[in-house]
């Protein structure tokens, strides 16, 4: 009697697997889906020198009191954080995973400031990390394009390239290194990037644009514009040539 006025909890909405593929001894595993919803020993959080971003996608979802004082108490002994500055916690709300790392990140400037060198840095120190913790799997997710800006197919090669070169020559704890996202088109990214490094056929990104995507962009981009305009400048086949890391395509009424 008493359980059936319990709560129930709902299970988390499984991942989709979108492509596993091995490098030496290690899995690369990309999939749709949540990175907080996936067992993985440890999850990077890119974080900006201020530590002030607290709406990261996986602070959302794991801030609790304890995680948040373990925050601050990195804020009060070290005060602005540098560049590649990295740090581990614990995993606050998140049952999947043992531990965050935290890494900062700059935001993009257009690349003159070395923001993929620090990028790239970050990456290394988040590997040596989570191998000085013994950890056997990490994840990434798609921060670093979203709030600090950098492009998404940089974002993808550094990645893919950094594990693909750490598993060709070096012996590591990491055994499954997973990228997951939710957005269709980066997904579709990182897969290419990975076949590529492999030297698997890259598929065509043409595919992630789905007629509705074209529809949108169409009737936003075209709003305001008469008839002979919107079909000039709003024509369906200008978007065969989207790229999956830009967020807008130009359409200018005149």
């Amino acid at each position: 009697m008493g359980n059936c006025c319990q709560k129930r909890k709902d299970k988390p909405q499984q991942n989709e697997l979108v492509i596993q593929k091995n490098v030496k001894d290690i899995e690369i595993i990309i999939l749709k889906g949540n990175i907080c919803n996936e067992n993985i020993d440890c999850i990077v959080n890119w974080v900006d020198c201020f530590l002030m971003n607290e709406r990261t996608y996986i602070l959302k979802q794991a801030l609790n009191d304890k995680l948040k004082k373990e925050l601050d108490s990195v804020k009060h002994s070290k005060g602005i954080l540098t560049l590649n500055d990295c740090f581990i916690t614990s995993p606050g709300k998140l049952q999947n995973t043992k531990k965050i790392i935290h890494s900062t990140l700059p935001l993009w400037r257009g690349g003159h400031e070395k923001e993929l060198q620090y990028f790239e840095e970050s990456i290394t120190q988040c590997i040596q990390l989570a191998i000085n913790q013994n950890m056997s799997s990490i994840g990434f997710t798609q921060d670093s394009s979203d709030i600090f800006g950098i492009p998404l197919q940089d974002c993808a090669e550094i990645l893919i390239q950094s594990f693909y070169r750490f598993a060709t020559f070096k012996d590591t704890s990491i055994k499954r290194v997973y990228f997951i996202h939710q957005d269709s088109s980066a997904i579709q990214v990182y897969k290419n990037k990975l076949l590529k490094v492999i030297g698997e056929p890259v598929e065509d990104i043409k595919s992630v644009y789905s007629d509705k995507l074209k529809e949108f962009y169409f009737s936003n981009y075209s709003e305001g514009c008469d008839e002979e305009t919107r079909k000039s400048n709003g024509r369906m086949e200008d978007f065969d040539d989207l790229e999956a890391n830009n967020s807008s395509h130009n359409l200018v009424c005149k």
